[in-house]
Order: structure tokens, then C-alpha cells, then sequence
């Protein structure tokens, strides 16, 4: 229902509110308070966007049939399942595994660079960009660290390449599907899977090349110390002499950036002689824990760099038991 406002505007009638408003008024409030949080990133995206919709069927800006227009569009079966796949393909393992074996371990690091840039444009023009990113993301900042760079000088120039890369193919990107389902409509035919590939992967290919060669020279050098990725959490085992402390050596291992795991009685094992041995949760490896904490490794550090020490348990009556095995 519509009202005059002093003859001049005409406004509308909130269905829920059952207030007068200015369309165009509300409207530009929620794009603006909308464009504010997204910005702001102190609330995630995607609620923003449910609210921004929720606001305008409030007002009546939109109608309830138009605001749930969306949720019945091809498009938006298309992008869920792009990202159920790329998500699938992250969780595998397979990408991260071939992108570390492209990548010679001797090249400068511009060619280093370049080879992770494709390798992310070419997953980004076949699954989420973001899923393209995070499988890339680690490696890319590896690369960085070993050519004594900030992380910055890899990681910017990978985001470049995904958001390129996600252009060159129908599913690469949200916003090619929704072209797609938009041509539909209005011509009665979608774009093919690689129709725009001729001309995106030209516009890709220009700017991958201007990131190796120009970009990533341009970033700032960043002042932060560099730091490589968070060792995993291990747990192993550790030998402690008879006569320490367990409260001080909780405080040793606490500020080791280690725990204990449990008490004295169902984790501390007297093995003889001058020690004995406890259960530890770390990321640092027995050996560094150690030099920090006083306390001794129960095995011997492999000085071969792609070195992995294992401890497994064997059944009592193996014929592996007392020998030793090196692989």
C-alpha cells in the first residue's frame, strides 16, 4: 500500500512493520550498513548477505517471492556443488602432493613462483578459488621462507593467479554461472564449460606474467620476523631423572610450549636406575624438548635430513622383535 508524504514522495507501507518508508531511502541504508560489515569483516559474509535480504523483505522492499527467487536458481546448485568437489579434492591430498613434486627444490624463486601461480590458476578454473588457495596457500609460503623472503612476496601473487585462473572456465567462478543462467533467460541457451576460455585464459596468462616478472617486486618487504608453519602436535615419550620435581617439570614443559598428559600414576613408569619416563604433548620434537626441559630422549637422532622416527609397537612372539629396521 502507498502513501503521500507531503504530496511530494511517495512512500510505501512496511507489511511487517506496518510503518510508512521511503523505498529508495531503505534501501540505500541496507546496501550501505551492508557494504560497512563486509569491510568491517567483524560478521561473516555470508550472514551478512541473509540479513541485508531479511532487512529488505522487512521493509517490503523486495517481496517474499522475489527474495526467494535466488535459492531456486541453477546457478546456486551449481556453485554448492563446485564447492563440495574442490572441498573433496583439498581433503585428498592429491593436489598439495602433485604441486610439491612440479616444484624443483634448486630454481630461483621467480620460477618457483611461477610454477605454484599456474599450478593454483589451473585448480581455481576447475573448483572454488578459495579451495584452489588454501591447497596452495602452504606451499607457496614455503617457497617464500626458503628463498629468505617474507610470505607476503608468494602468497599475494598466488591470489592474483587463483582469481585469473577461476575466470577461464564456466564453474571456475560464481559469477560465470551467473552469466550463464542469466544468458538463459534471456537467450535461451547457456555458455558452454570453455567458452570464454579463449579470451580469460589470454587476460590470465597477461597477468600471471606481470606478477612474475613485475608484481610481486612491488610488494612491501614485510618487518615481522619470518616464521615457517606450525610444526603438528606429537606425542612422545621422554626419560626424567628420579629426583625432579613433577611441578617444576610441568613448568618447564609449559613454557617449552609443552604439556604433560597425565599423573604420575598412570603415565610416569619407573624403568631403573636414575630415570624415569613420561608421556609428553609437543610440537617440537623429543629431542629440542628435551635441551629445554632437562630431560633425555629415549631414542637417537637420525642426522639424515628427510629423517622419521617411529616407535611401534610389536606383538609378543614377532619375529621383528629385537631387530631393527631402517627405510
Amino acid at each position: 500500500m502507498a502513501v503521500c508524504a507531503g504530496g511530494r514522495r511517495c512512500c510505501r507501507r512496511s507489511p511487517v512493520l506496518n510503518l510508512p518508508f521511503d523505498p529508495a531511502i531503505v534501501s540505500s541504508t541496507i546496501l550501505v550498513l551492508s557494504l560497512v560489515l563486509f569491510i568491517s569483516e567483524k560478521v561473516r559474509h555470508d550472514l551478512v548477505a541473509v540479513i541485508a535480504l531479511l532487512a529488505a523483505l522487512v521493509f517490503g522492499v523486495v517481496s517474499p517471492t522475489a527474495a526467494l527467487a535466488g535459492f531456486s536458481d541453477p546457478a546456486v546448485i551449481a556453485v554448492a556443488a563446485v564447492l563440495v568437489v574442490g572441498r573433496a579434492v583439498e581433503l585428498s591430498g592429491v593436489a598439495a602432493a602433485f604441486t610439491r613434486r612440479v616444484i624443483p627444490g634448486q630454481a630461483p624463486f621467480a620460477v618457483r613462483l611461477v610454477i605454484v601461480m599456474v599450478v593454483g590458476a589451473v585448480l581455481s578454473a576447475f573448483m572454488n578459488n578459495i579451495a584452489a588457495l588454501v591447497i596452495t596457500m602452504p606451499i607457496a609460503a614455503q617457497v617464500a621462507i626458503d628463498s629468505r623472503r617474507s610470505p607476503s612476496a608468494a602468497l599475494m601473487p598466488l591470489a592474483f593467479a587463483t582469481i585469473l585462473g577461476g575466470m577461464t572456465t564456466l564453474i571456475g567462478t560464481p559469477a560465470n554461472l551467473i552469466l550463464s543462467s542469466i544468458r538463459q533467460n534471456a537467450l535461451g541457451e547457456p555458455f558452454s564449460f570453455f567458452q570464454m576460455t579463449p579470451v580469460a585464459s589470454c587476460v590470465a596468462a597477461a597477468g600471471l606474467l606481470y606478477m612474475a616478472v613485475i608484481g610481486w617486486r612491488l610488494l612491501p618487504e614485510s618487518r615481522a620476523p619470518v616464521r615457517a608453519f606450525a610444526n603438528p602436535w606429537r606425542i612422545f615419550e621422554l626419560d626424567v631423572p628420579t629426583e625432579t620435581d613433577e611441578a617444576e617439570l610441568r613448568v618447564a614443559l609449559r613454557k617449552a610450549g609443552s604439556r604433560l598428559l597425565a599423573s604420575f600414576d598412570s603415565v610416569f613408569q619407573a624403568i631403573g636406575g636414575d630415570r624415569r619416563r613420561i608421556l609428553v604433548l609437543s610440537r617440537k620434537d623429543p629431542w629440542e624438548l628435551s635441551e629445554a626441559t632437562g630431560t633425555y630422549p629415549i631414542v637417537a637422532r637420525n642426522p639424515a635430513p628427510d629423517a622419521t622416527t617411529v616407535r611401534a609397537a610389536v606383538a609378543h612372539g614377532s619375529s621383528s622383535s629385537g631387530s631393527g629396521t631402517t627405510r
